[in-house]
C-alpha cells in the first residue's frame, strides 16, 4: 500500500475509533495484521472462549448460549419473509395499475390496424398512411407502459433481494 493510501486508512481508523470510545466501547488500532493476535490475547481473560454467530445481533453483540441467537435468527427470518410478501404484493399493485392501461393500449391497437385493412381495401392510401401512422404512435405508448412498470418490477424485486 502505497503512503499516501496508508495515511488516509490509519485516520479513517483513528477517526472510527475515536468515534467507538465516545459511546463508551473499547477500540484499538494497529499498522499490521501481524500485530492482531497479539493484542487480541492481552485482552481476553484466561478460559475465555470467542465465537461467531449467525444473525446480526451475535456478530455485534456477545451473545452467550445458542437460545437467544435462534431466537433471533427466527425473528429475522420473519422480518424477510415479511419484506419479501410486501414486496410481492408491491409488483402485484404495480400490475394492478399498468394492466387495464396496457390492455387498453393494446384494444386500440387492434382496432387501429383494422382501419388500415379497411382502408386498404378502400385502396385509400391517404386514410392508410394515418392510420398506421396512429398505430404505430399506439404501439410506441403500449411498449413504453410495458417498459416502465418492467423497470417498476425490477426496482421492486431488487429492493427485496437485497433486503432494502
Amino acid at each position: 500500500m502505497n503512503e499516501a493510501l496508508a495515511y488516509v486508512v490509519a485516520q479513517r481508523m483513528e477517526r472510527t475509533a475515536a468515534a467507538l470510545r465516545k459511546n463508551n466501547m473499547e477500540a484499538y488500532c494497529v499498522k499490521t495484521a501481524d500485530e492482531v493476535v497479539p493484542l487480541v490475547k492481552t485482552l481476553l481473560a484466561e478460559g475465555a472462549t470467542v465465537g461467531a454467530g449467525g444473525s446480526f445481533l451475535t456478530g455485534s453483540v456477545p451473545v452467550i448460549g445458542d437460545a437467544l441467537s435462534g431466537a433471533a435468527d427466527a425473528v429475522l427470518a420473519g422480518m424477510q419473509l415479511l419484506k419479501s410478501t410486501l414486496g410481492l404484493a408491491g409488483i402485484a399493485l404495480l400490475g394492478a395499475e399498468f394492466l387495464p392501461l396496457y390492455l387498453t393500449l393494446l384494444v386500440h391497437l387492434a382496432l387501429l390496424y383494422g382501419c388500415v385493412l379497411l382502408c386498404d381495401l378502400a385502396e385509400n392510401r391517404r386514410c392508410k398512411a394515418l392510420f398506421s401512422c396512429l398505430a404505430e404512435a399506439v404501439r410506441c405508448m403500449a411498449a413504453v407502459t410495458a417498459l416502465f412498470f418492467g423497470l417498476m418490477a425490477v426496482g421492486v424485486a431488487a429492493l427485496m433481494l437485497s433486503g432494502g
